[in-house]
C-alpha cells in the first residue's frame, strides 16, 4: 500500500515538472514566434515603404525631365519651322519669329535639372537594403533608372555651337539695350540672316539630336518604372497614401519656428532646385529685430533670357511678422541701380524706372508668405506665394550668412 502512494505521488510529481516544462517550451515558442511575425511584418514594411519611395522618386523624376523637354521643344518646334521656311519669312507670325530669335538664347548648361538624392542614396550606400527589396530585377531597373537620370542632365549641345548662337542673340539684346527700336519687320530681318548661317543650323540638328535623346531616356525610365510597378504591386493608390502618409508625419518633425530663428541675414540657394528664377544672380534677405526687412537681388536683365545684356541690384524694403508658423513680407518700396558700366545708358535708367514703377504700384500693401517653414540653425527652406496665390507657391531655401 504505501509503495503504490509513494509511486502514486512519484507521478503525480513528474507530471507537474512535465507539465511545467511544456508550458515553458509552449511559452518561448510562443514569444519566438510572436518576435519573429512581427519582425517579418516589420521586414515587409520597411521593404514596402523602400520599394514605393524609389518608384515615387523616379516618377517625379520623370516629371521633371518631361517638363524641361516640353519647354524646349515649344522654341524648337518654332525654330526649325522657320529653318525650313525661310523663303517664306514674310509670312511667318511674329510670336513664332520672337521664339525662333529666343531658341538661340536657351542655355542647357544652366537649365540642368536637379534631382532629389535621398532615396538613389539608400538604394546605392546601404547594402542591407538590397537585402530587404530581395528583388534583383527592381533593383537592377532602379540604378539602371538613376544612371540615366544622370545621363539624361549630361546630354547638352556642343558647347562651342551653343555659344556662337548665343553670342549672336546677345548682340541683337545688345542693340535692344541701346534703344533701337524693335518692330517686327527688324526681327523678322534678323531671324532671316541669323538663320542662314552655318552656325544656326549645326545649333538646330545638335539641339534635335540633344532632345531625341532625351526623350528616349524618358521612355526607358518610364517602361522601366512601370514595370518596377508590376514587380512590386505597386498602384498609383499605393503612392498616393504613401505621399499622404509623408506629408502628416512631417510637421511633427519641423522645429518651431519663433522670431529667434528667423532674425538674421540669409543667403537664396541660387543652386537649390526650382528656387529661382534663372536670371538672379544673388539675393539676401535680413530679417531685422525691429520687424524690418531687407532683400538685395543682383540679377541680370529683368525678365528676359540675355545673361550678358547688363546686371542691376534692387533693394527692397518693408516689415514682417509672424502669423503661426507663417512669415509675413509686407512690400513697402524698392531701390533700383543699374551695373556701373552701363549707368550713364539713358535707355537702361529709363527701362529700371519703368520697371520701378510697375512694381510698386503692382505690389503697393502686397505680402509674400513664407509658409511650410523648415528652418535649422544654418539654414531654411519655405515655400513663398503672394496673398491668394497658393497655386503659384514656389520652394526657396536659404543658407545663414
Amino acid at each position: 500500500m504505501k509503495l503504490k502512494s509513494f509511486w502514486n505521488s512519484f507521478l503525480s510529481a513528474w507530471r507537474e515538472i512535465l507539465i511545467g516544462f511544456a508550458s515553458t517550451v509552449l511559452g518561448i515558442a510562443v514569444t519566438i514566434g510572436v518576435d519573429k511575425k512581427l519582425e517579418d511584418d516589420q521586414a515587409e514594411e520597411d521593404k514596402r515603404n523602400l520599394t514605393i519611395m524609389i518608384i515615387n522618386d523616379l516618377d517625379k523624376s520623370e516629371q521633371q525631365m518631361q517638363e524641361l523637354v516640353d519647354f524646349y521643344r515649344g522654341y524648337f518646334d518654332k525654330a526649325e519651322y522657320v529653318s525650313m521656311h525661310l523663303d517664306q519669312i514674310d509670312e511667318i507670325a511674329g510670336d513664332t519669329l520672337g521664339a525662333a530669335l529666343k531658341f538661340l538664347s536657351i542655355d542647357m548648361e544652366l537649365s540642368r535639372l536637379k534631382f532629389a538624392q535621398m532615396a538613389e542614396n539608400i538604394l546605392t550606400s546601404n547594402m542591407s537594403n538590397w537585402t530587404t527589396l530581395n528583388n534583383v530585377k527592381f533593383m537592377s531597373n532602379a540604378e539602371f533608372c538613376y544612371a540615366n537620370r544622370k545621363r539624361f542632365n549630361e546630354i547638352l549641345v556642343d558647347p562651342d555651337v551653343g555659344k556662337s548662337v548665343q553670342k549672336l542673340f546677345s548682340d541683337f539684346h545688345d542693340k535692344i539695350l541701346a534703344g533701337m527700336d524693335v518692330d517686327v519687320d527688324v526681327v523678322r530681318k534678323t531671324v532671316s540672316e541669323y538663320y542662314k548661317t552655318d552656325e544656326v543650323r549645326r545649333y538646330i540638328s545638335n539641339f534635335k539630336w540633344v532632345l531625341d535623346q532625351q526623350s528616349s531616356i524618358i521612355a526607358t525610365l518610364h517602361q522601366l518604372n512601370g514595370e518596377n510597378k508590376w514587380l512590386m504591386s505597386v498602384s498609383s493608390k499605393d503612392i498616393e497614401e504613401y505621399i499622404k502618409a509623408s506629408s502628416k508625419r512631417a510637421p511633427a518633425e519641423r522645429p518651431e519656428v519663433t522670431k529667434e530663428s528667423v532674425v538674421g541675414t540669409w543667403l537664396l540657394d541660387i543652386d537649390h532646385e526650382k528656387c529661382v528664377e534663372r536670371y538672379t544672380k544673388s539675393q539676401t534677405l535680413t530679417i531685422n529685430p525691429d520687424n524690418t526687412y531687407r532683400i538685395v537681388r543682383v540679377a541680370d536683365a529683368y525678365q528676359t533670357s540675355s545673361d550678358t545684356a547688363y546686371t542691376h541690384t534692387d533693394t527692397t524694403y518693408g516689415h514682417w511678422r509672424l502669423e503661426g508658423s507663417n512669415l509675413i513680407r509686407i512690400f513697402e518700396s524698392i531701390k533700383m541701380v543699374p551695373a556701373a558700366k552701363y549707368a550713364d545708358n539713358k535707355p537702361i535708367c529709363d527701362y529700371l524706372a519703368e520697371i520701378k514703377e510697375d512694381i510698386e504700384k503692382d505690389t503697393a500693401s502686397s505680402r509674400t508668405i513664407m509658409s511650410d517653414i523648415l528652418i535649422s540653425d544654418t539654414e531654411m527652406s519655405t515655400m513663398e506665394y503672394g496673398k491668394g496665390e497658393e497655386d503659384k507657391a514656389r520652394l526657396v531655401h536659404y543658407r545663414r550668412k
